[in-house]
């Protein structure tokens, strides 16, 4: 009855009754505020530990700017206990900052968002990954020289990791977790702090049994990359056969001939979007074929 009553998650009331606990007292309200701290950290995905931060700081009358301070450090800890010894030591000594913006930032839907974000998780997976013989990040990078990314902040990552190995340089995940970006700083956090798994489906459709670190690498750089450029390709079908639909309105010769151009690229998109879809194992769905 009583948890009916509350209708609150387990986050909450543990909250509720710390405070409670706690009473006036600061000693002990800083205590509550580390331990809540501790607990959001250890939410995996980003959109949900942000989600809680926003709620929490109202229960917790601590502006959310301290809270994600917080969440960060801990989250710094545990991101640079993984690291290689190599890149510890091109840490600051600074802990990450976050500076709330003052306004919401507008939603913008890409259609390609989760399979860009993908990229930018294997750059900074793979610094230190060899594949076949050739380091991960030229691998990806090689595979990545057709394809545009559309979203910014993944689009700035891809670039920085362009310019360096144009050099010949390194570049480590200290590097993008001590950005002078707050933007940047917080997306390698995310995404490092986020576990990916290749899906079974994947391993079943290629008869592969991954036990083999490099084998997996080399699975998810074919799979991401493939998927990306799959997702590209539809975008673009689907634009060219949008432009076909308008210019059949128009009744002269000059659009019919235009339009016999634009139903032979369709043509071929569409037999590269069947050959990416065998080495992504997707099911392309019928109104785009």
């Amino acid at each position: 009855q009583f948890f009916e009553k509350e209708k609150k998650d387990l986050i909450h009331l543990h909250t509720s009754l710390f405070l409670e606990e706690a009473g006036g007292d600061p000693v002990k309200v800083a205590g509550v505020i580390k331990d809540i701290v501790q607990t959001i950290s250890l939410i995996p995905d980003p959109i949900t530990r942000s989600l809680y931060i926003k709620q929490t700081s109202k229960l917790l009358e601590v502006t959310e700017s301290v809270l994600v301070n917080e969440t960060n450090k801990i989250l710094r800890k545990r991101i640079v206990k993984r690291l290689p010894a190599n890149d510890q030591s091109a840490l600051d000594a600074d802990i990450i900052s976050y500076k709330p913006k003052q306004e919401e930032p507008k939603f913008q839907f890409h259609l390609d968002d989760t399979q860009e974000r993908d990229i930018v998780r294997l750059l900074l997976e793979n610094s230190n990954s060899e594949v076949e013989g050739e380091n991960g990040i030229l691998r990806i990078l090689r595979n990545m020289e057709d394809v545009e990314i559309e979203n910014q902040l993944y689009n700035k990552v891809l670039k920085e990791y362009i310019q360096y190995y144009t050099q010949q340089d390194y570049i480590s995940q200290a590097h993008f977790i001590n950005h002078p970006e707050t933007e940047v700083r917080e997306l390698t956090i995310d995404i490092l702090q986020t576990p990916y798994e290749l899906s079974d489906n994947w391993a079943k459709m290629h008869d592969v049994h991954i036990t083999n670190k490099v084998l997996l690498t080399q699975q998810d750089i074919l799979k991401t990359i493939s998927f990306l450029k799959l997702k590209k390709v539809v975008k673009m079908k689907l634009e060219i056969e949008q432009q076909i639909k308008e210019l059949q309105d128009i009744k002269t010769e000059e659009a019919d001939n235009e339009i016999n151009l634009y139903l032979k690229e369709v043509t071929e998109l569409q037999q590269l979007i069947k050959r990416l879809s065998i080495d992504t194992g997707t099911v392309v769905l019928p109104y785009i074929k």
